[in-house]
């Protein structure tokens, strides 16, 4: 699990699960949330990258989804 941090304060959270998921061993991306003062500025895909480079090289793959209503994503 991670904090976001942006201009100084507390953003939101980011983090991983590791579990076999559809039979590969995987970073299981449980949540990522920002803050109501942090969404809107195209941050996600960034996240994404960041905690991705963050996570142990332990040979899983990260995997995850978008929810549905999620249309900037």
């Amino acid at each position: 699990m991670f904090d976001v941090v942006w201009r100084g304060g507390w953003s939101g959270y980011a983090g991983t699960l590791a579990k076999t998921k559809n039979g590969l061993p995987a970073q299981s991306i449980q949540e990522m949330l920002l803050a109501p003062h942090a969404r809107g500025h195209g941050f996600g895909s960034s996240l994404s990258t960041l905690l991705a480079r963050h996570l142990p090289e332990d040979g899983r793959v990260p995997s995850g989804t978008i929810h549905g209503e999620n249309r900037g994503a």
